[in-house]
């Protein structure tokens, strides 16, 4: 039977790999909040304040969907904001040669990294699991205040 790994640890983990991913999804948000802002004035242009018998017209649909769609992309780059906020908080707050083994192995993703942090570092490769082990709970310390 494997041993199964912490739930503090995955959360960690987790949150690590978040910051690639939420940097470039807030770049797309801010975007497609700019398309939309686009259609908004596109499809304003030329509407009548008089309302029509019978409902609305599409370029008033498209309007409103327009700004409904806006709404909730921006409430979404605002909570991926503040969770990249969160994140990049516990990450630069600890030490460099933590933040260096955490981006390098859960980050950068590439062979023989540990191999590479033993060379930069000058410890075995023991040393640096625990030294990796080290920076996963003081990051997780700080972004959970978890003793």
């Amino acid at each position: 039977m494997s041993k199964s790994m912490p739930i503090w640890k995955t959360m960690a983990i987790e949150d690590i790999k978040k910051l690639n991913y939420l940097q470039t999804s807030i770049k797309s948000l801010k975007q497609k909040i700019k398309l939309e802002e686009e259609k908004m004035n596109a499809y304003s242009g030329g509407l009548s304040a008089t309302p029509v018998q019978g409902g609305s017209s599409s370029k008033e649909d498209k309007l409103i969907n327009a700004i409904a769609k806006k709404s909730e992309l921006e409430k979404q780059k605002q909570i991926a904001e503040m969770e990249l906020e969160t994140i990049n908080f516990a990450f630069t707050n600890l030490p460099k040669h933590q933040q260096d083994m955490l981006y390098t192995y859960y980050l950068s993703r590439n062979r023989g990294n540990m191999t590479y942090f033993c060379q930069k570092y000058s410890v075995s490769k023991a040393k640096a699991y625990l030294d990796l082990d080290a920076a996963l709970q003081n990051f997780t310390r700080i972004s959970y205040g978890v003793n």
